[in-house]
């Protein structure tokens, strides 16, 4: 073997320690790095690895997870809150899917020796379901818009940014991984005026609180209960960090 084989080898090996993990929301984020993040703000997170705060959606995401291959990267991890659209999940479960299926039907398998090694970690520990996770690009919040979905696909769970961070990884040949919490069961629908309460990086938009409040008082209880189920999502997503540990089993 030459020199630069050798050298090669070394940066390779190198790289695959190396992990990008795409998070949505500022509150997903702090369950990994317990400190403020400002929007698109990438932090070095462990061993050279990094966390990038992106916001909701596809786009984003994808935007997201080129930057961090772009910083030398060797695998990929979408984390963050899923909705349930399996009825069998209730808030707070945890998805560490085998497989993405997106939008468009394409399927990206997660890398199966870095799920099973956290597999290992949760079993016992959480409540933690292996079934596929569905790309939308879109919200997925009204009841009879997630039972069609699982009708059609079976998956357990949709999120918004999983597909496009499969994908990139699919197209760099880097491990990738998806772990996500339920924050909305199959049977509780999220009001409009509710989602327009938050930003895309899912902090607060206060100065749509009171509007919405006097425009329909009960949505004081709709939030309520939203935040009675992503709080048990947050509680998940924190017991999978520590269970994990700052690798989050990648090697």
């Amino acid at each position: 073997m030459g020199v630069g084989a050798l050298l090669q080898s070394k940066e390779t090996q190198t790289r695959l320690t190396r992990l990008g993990i795409v998070v949505a929301m500022s509150p997903e984020a702090r369950c990994l790095v317990d400190r403020k993040f400002k929007p698109g703000e990438l932090i070095d997170f462990y061993d050279g690895g990094w966390v990038q705060l992106c916001g909701i959606g596809p786009q984003r995401a994808a935007r997201a997870a080129e930057s961090l291959l772009a910083h030398g990267v060797g695998a990929l991890l979408s984390w963050g809150t899923a909705g349930a659209l399996s009825p069998e999940l209730v808030p707070g479960n945890v998805v560490l899917p085998n497989v993405i299926t997106a939008s468009g039907g394409d399927l990206y398998h997660v890398d199966s020796e870095w799920r099973a090694r956290a597999m290992r970690c949760l079993q016992g520990r959480l409540a933690v379901s292996d079934d596929p996770i569905l790309e939308s690009p879109t919200i997925v919040a009204g009841i009879a818009d997630k039972a069609q979905l699982f009708a059609r696909v079976g998956a357990a769970a949709v999120d918004m940014e999983s597909g496009v961070v499969a994908r990139a990884a699919a197209r760099a040949g880097v491990p990738f991984l998806a772990i996500r919490a339920i924050a909305d069961a199959a049977n509780t629908g999220i009001p409009r005026d509710v989602l327009n309460m938050f930003d895309a990086h899912g902090e607060w938009r206060f100065s749509a609180v009171v509007p919405a409040v006097l425009r329909r008082p009960p949505v004081v209880a709709d939030c309520l209960r939203l935040w009675r189920d992503v709080r048990a999502a947050y509680d998940s997503l924190r017991q999978v960090a520590s269970l994990l540990g700052p690798s989050m089993q990648l090697e």
